[in-house]
């Protein structure tokens, strides 16, 4: 057996007396390679050559004695192991498991798209190894090619493009693509409209997906976009884990994933999204005045006084600023009238006389900083009489809804008891969902145009994707290049596993 490898040798300037006991505790942390049991033949090696598990030295009792009767009365009586007298057995039964064990490998890699039945003149990408075996280059493409296949040999396959020739082993091949037309959705709604002129057919392409192609007929009320009224049950099934982490809004520069919209849920604490977004929306139905938004996170910062953003910003040309403020996951509201020269704060427990005195204070600094020659000696800092928070998480609901009303003019009366909260809930999301931005040309699974992994580094586009149940678009490289030409169902409307 190989000597263990990390184990110290200084015994303190002593020899120990007993090296079998040195022995023994350094065979406790010593695993040889040929023992450990494997997933695909479920033996271990140890066993397949000697029909018998590996026995340690420490395993040997410690009252074991070996004389010479017993090795002479062993050697008379040499017999063979009962395990190698079914050796052949065993190793069927191996056979057996590796096959099994590959099978499952190439299903999965059909659900994936990753056949390996590549030929002559296919048009293939070769994994980027550079990428993982070295420490840099990190921010380089996973997949290298197009590549074309010339020879073909046992697991190695020759590959040549335009500006090079290489080999690689099967393994690291997946089939290529050609990125396809992509159509916006405005444009085959448009197309289907009984007063839209027809569209020319497309050539018949066997590479090119079915659901690409023909429309895949009404859509279930539990997936529908944007473009009406979002059902409480696509909510319900957010909120319960049934969907999938895609992007269903974009506020603004905010964009809401499942799981920004699973915080609305009952009995969940809003995170900064949430509340950012909906105080955006909120400035849109009063398109009269002049109203800025301050993300959550500056808007904590000015609380606090480490305010080192906004210097551009000219507060006299806005009629109100207005942003959340989270402190100890606790949601407050701050408001600031530049003209009027005074602040507003809102705490859904109700604010005290500190925390107004801290509001003024911390407001009127940052208005010193932006030195617009505003009198702010008379700065004032108050509060409004509003419904209190009954329970420990909905701070963040509240603060959206006085926010609502205070953008509005409205008098700040609701009710707070459970079932009102749970319904203010579900209209916020459904509201941020209806009142969404265009999305046609982000994919719902990064939120981007395009992806930060190209398919290849001489890929010119991306490769996009479309459920064949919602017409979502995503990435192909952001699905794991799941297989083009069959059914693709998106994480928002596949099952739950």
């Amino acid at each position: 057996m190989a000597p263990s490898r990390g184990l110290s040798t200084n015994w303190g300037g002593k020899t120990p007396k007993n090296g079998t006991s040195i022995c023994r505790q350094q065979c406790l942390v010593y695993e040889p390679k040929n023992t450990v049991y494997s997933q695909t033949t479920k033996y271990s090696p140890y066993y397949l050559m000697f029909g018998r598990e590996a026995r340690y030295p420490s395993e040997v009792p410690t009252e074991y004695e070996v004389t010479e009767d017993r090795v002479e009365h062993l050697m008379d009586n040499e017999e063979v192991f009962g395990g190698l007298l079914h050796q052949m057995t065993t190793y069927a039964q191996v056979t057996q498991n590796v096959k099994k064990s590959q099978e499952k490998i190439r299903k999965r890699k059909l659900e994936r798209g990753l056949e390996d039945n590549f030929k002559v003149g296919d048009v293939v990408l070769k994994k980027n190894i550079r990428e993982e075996q070295r420490k840099g280059g990190k921010m380089d493409s996973d997949m290298l090619g197009p590549f074309t296949v010339t020879a073909i040999k046992g697991k190695l396959v020759s590959l040549t493009n335009a500006n090079t020739k290489t080999v690689a082993n099967v393994d690291q091949l997946v089939h290529y693509q050609e990125p396809e037309e992509r159509i916006p959705a405005k444009l085959r709604k448009a197309s289907s409209s009984p007063l839209a002129h027809p569209l020319p057919q497309p050539p018949s392409n066997p590479s090119m997906p079915a659901h690409a192609i023909s429309s895949p007929g009404p859509l279930p009320a539990t997936c529908q976009g944007t473009t009406h009224p979002i059902h409480s049950n696509v909510v319900q099934d957010i909120w319960l884990s049934s969907k999938g982490e895609v992007l269903w809004s974009k506020i603004g520069p905010y964009k809401l994933f499942t799981a920004d919209m699973q915080s609305l849920a009952p009995e969940r604490e809003l995170v900064s999204e949430i509340l950012n977004s909906y105080l955006l929306w909120g400035t849109r139905k009063v398109p009269n005045k002049r109203i800025y938004v301050i993300d959550s996170f500056e808007m904590t910062a000015i609380w606090n006084g480490t305010s080192r953003g906004m210097r551009k910003l000219d507060v006299t040309e806005w009629d109100m600023l207005i942003g959340a403020v989270c402190k100890d996951r606790h949601w407050t509201l701050v408001a600031m009238y530049p003209k009027d020269r005074r602040a507003l704060f809102v705490d859904p427990f109700g604010a005290t006389q500190t925390q107004l005195t801290h509001c003024r204070d911390a407001t009127r600094a940052f208005m010193r900083k932006k030195d617009m020659g505003l009198n702010l000696s008379r700065w004032s800092c108050e509060t409004v009489v509003h419904p209190r928070q009954q329970d420990s998480t909905s701070c963040g609901v509240l603060v959206c809804k006085v926010a609502e009303l205070l953008l509005e003019g409205s008098s700040i009366d609701f009710n707070v008891d459970q079932v009102s909260i749970g319904m203010m809930r579900m209209q916020m999301a459904r509201t941020l969902i209806d009142d969404s931005g265009n999305l046609t040309d982000l994919c719902r699974i990064c939120g981007e145009k395009e992806s930060g992994d190209r398919d290849t580094s001489d890929a010119p586009v991306d490769q996009w994707i479309e459920c064949t149940r919602c017409s979502f678009w995503f990435h192909w490289v952001c699905v794991a290049r799941p297989n083009m030409k069959g059914i693709f169902l998106c994480p928002a409307c596949s099952p739950p596993t």
